[in-house]
């Protein structure tokens, strides 16, 4: 089982600096976006921790990762004499490099649950130049099987590393800030309210909370350098929330607007997350999920009152821009049903109807 280390800021190329030159590895794979390893200047800093160790570049695999993709990065893994895996980039990117580092030890595909492992878990530094996904900080990475989207989970997906640099996020554009910080934000309150929620995933989901609810419309808006670096650290925060609790409703119901109509993900997050918020902070016992304390889930749900989701997706340009001709009843019946069950409230048809009446 893979025990994370995490470190921020300038600490953390210093750490990555001085772990390779300790390691002293024969060769680094190291999986990067197109284009965002160099415009997020993640290429200078990055290259320059690795001086004199043999790099072997890896970026060719589709936004959303496909099978194809991971199995064409495993045997390429294998074919250099690679002793360390460290991925560079958004989301994709980290779930790529986790992906790969996954299963070049164990057998198996994302359609399965029990893995079988053959060989020795590389090291795995992820570092993120966006900020939202929380995949350095989760056990969990997702791509597409026979055009079906899965979230692979285990605990040696965990990265061993994560390093959390805020200038890499400098320069992104508004809709991937937007995209991306919309995603954190709704990490926090989904781990925070999701039936599998833990003394310590809500401690970590009201840390996530504060850092990006009081930053979102500022780094998306207005950005400054103390906005940028609180949503990297909270998003970190998120994702470790959810690596406990998990997502629910608004993730389940996000997938297809993602695989069908191209919406990224954190946009597809916000079309149904409005009607889940009012859902789940201002459910009735009866419409709980069993064995959840009424009392405390209510007490709970007040440090959410007053947060007007509506209005932060609206400033952000995060509204409904269409299905591109997918029917919404064939993007809802695809919900991923794992993540409905983490919801508090209990989803239905009639739950489904009432959603579909608001998109």
């Amino acid at each position: 089982m893979t025990i994370q280390q995490a470190y921020f800021d300038e600490e953390a190329l210093c750490f990555l600096e001085a772990e390779v030159k300790r390691l002293n590895p024969k060769g680094i794979f190291l999986v990067t976006g197109g284009k965002s390893y160099i415009s997020s200047g993640a290429k200078n800093a990055v290259d320059n921790c690795l001086h004199g160790v043999k790099i072997n570049y890896f970026n060719d695999f589709d936004v959303n990762p496909e099978w194809s993709d991971v199995q064409k990065g495993v045997q390429e893994l294998q074919k250099t004499n690679s002793e360390i895996i460290i991925a560079v980039g958004g989301g994709s990117v980290l779930d790529m490099a986790k992906l790969i580092r996954f299963f070049n030890s164990y057998n198996g595909q994302p359609t399965i649950s029990n893995y079988i492992k053959n060989n020795d878990l590389l090291s795995l530094f992820a570092i993120p130049t966006t900020s939202g996904t929380g995949a350095e900080a989760t056990k969990f990475a997702v791509c597409y099987f026979d055009g079906t989207k899965y979230s692979v989970e285990h605990d040696d997906i965990l990265p061993d590393y994560a390093l959390v640099y805020p200038p890499f996020t400098y320069n992104n554009p508004k809709y991937l800030t937007a995209c991306t910080a919309f995603d954190a934000l709704a990490q926090s309150i989904e781990s925070f309210w999701s039936v599998n929620a833990t003394q310590e995933s809500e401690e970590f989901s009201l840390k996530a909370f504060n850092l990006l609810k009081n930053n979102i419309l500022k780094v998306v808006n207005n950005p400054t350098k103390e906005s940028r670096n609180a949503m990297a650290i909270g998003s970190y925060w998120a994702g470790r929330a959810i690596n406990i609790a998990k997502t629910t409703a608004p993730h389940a119901f996000s997938y297809q607007f993602t695989s069908k109509c191209g919406y990224p993900h954190g946009h597809a997050v916000a079309l149904t997350f409005p009607f889940f918020f009012d859902l789940n902070v201002n459910t009735r016992k009866s419409e709980l999920q069993d064995d959840i304390d009424f009392g405390h889930y209510k007490a709970k749900m007040s440090m959410l009152e007053g947060l007007d989701v509506k209005n932060i997706i609206k400033s952000i340009g995060l509204g409904f821009r269409g299905t591109d001709g997918c029917d919404i009843d064939n993007l809802l019946s695809g919900v991923n049903v794992q993540r409905l069950k983490n919801n508090p409230v209990k989803i239905d048809e009639n739950v489904v109807e009432r959603l579909r009446k608001t998109i």
